[in-house]
């Protein structure tokens, strides 16, 4: 079941990245994979599919182990409030451009919410969870989905508001972690869904679909290989 969730991911972020897909397009193929869809959008349904049988050699436990394994071995830590797939596939497409190796995994956070991710490390805050992997936080996605992804609106709009608000944040962190020498990775708590009210959409996590919401995922980048 590991295999099925991992091997989904990265069927998803394979396929975007080699057809250079740009943020919005691929914000849009996500929305679009809630009522099927073709091509990207049926990859991204199969990884919902996928999450939905929450493999239980996917659960977080299993997240909290290896980051700590990472940080043992001499990796850098940044903790996500809230990592969308279609930002997990922003900041995958921005180190592959710029030649850094990189592995990614999936786990499940069945709350979809913050909470989960608390519970498993025993931390009352991400910032806190950030502090024991001696690392940094961010929480400005997960702000930026509730005030101002979070009404219903038309898609093109929804689109429009993501590229503000939530791919600047992405951006602004590639810039600053291609600069680190050591290997980093960059672990969130929860994804979030689309949902949608007659032919208006929005954003929404640890509720109803509560689909890509349950995708805690982990990206490990190392510097190329000399």
């Amino acid at each position: 079941m590991q295999f099925r969730l991992w091997t989904a991911l990265g069927n998803v972020l394979s396929l975007a990245t080699e057809r250079n897909l740009d943020y919005q397009d691929f914000f849009l193929a996500t929305a679009v994979a809630y009522s099927g869809g073709r091509d990207l959008s049926l990859s991204i349904r199969a990884l919902m599919n996928a999450l939905e049988e929450e493999p239980v050699d996917c659960s977080l436990e299993k997240a909290r182990q290896y980051a700590w394994q990472l940080v043992r071995a001499g990796y850098s830590a940044v903790v996500l409030d809230c990592l969308g797939l279609p930002e997990l596939y922003w900041f995958y497409a921005q180190f592959l451009k710029r030649g850094l190796r990189l592995a990614v995994y999936g786990y499940i956070n069945a709350t979809g919410r913050t909470a989960g991710l608390l519970e498993e490390f025993q931390r009352a805050s991400i910032r806190e969870v950030a502090e024991s992997l001696g690392g940094s936080k961010s929480s400005s996605l997960d702000r930026a989905v509730h005030k101002e992804l979070s009404e219903p609106t038309s898609l093109e709009e929804l689109a429009r508001r993501a590229r503000e608000h939530l791919k600047p944040v992405v951006d602004g962190w590639v810039r600053q972690l291609i600069s680190l020498a050591a290997p980093f990775f960059v672990v969130s708590d929860h994804g979030y869904d689309f949902a949608r009210e007659g032919e208006k959409w929005y954003l929404v996590h640890g509720r109803n679909p509560n689909v890509l919401s349950k995708l805690a995922p982990l990206l490990v980048v190392n510097q190329p290989l000399r």
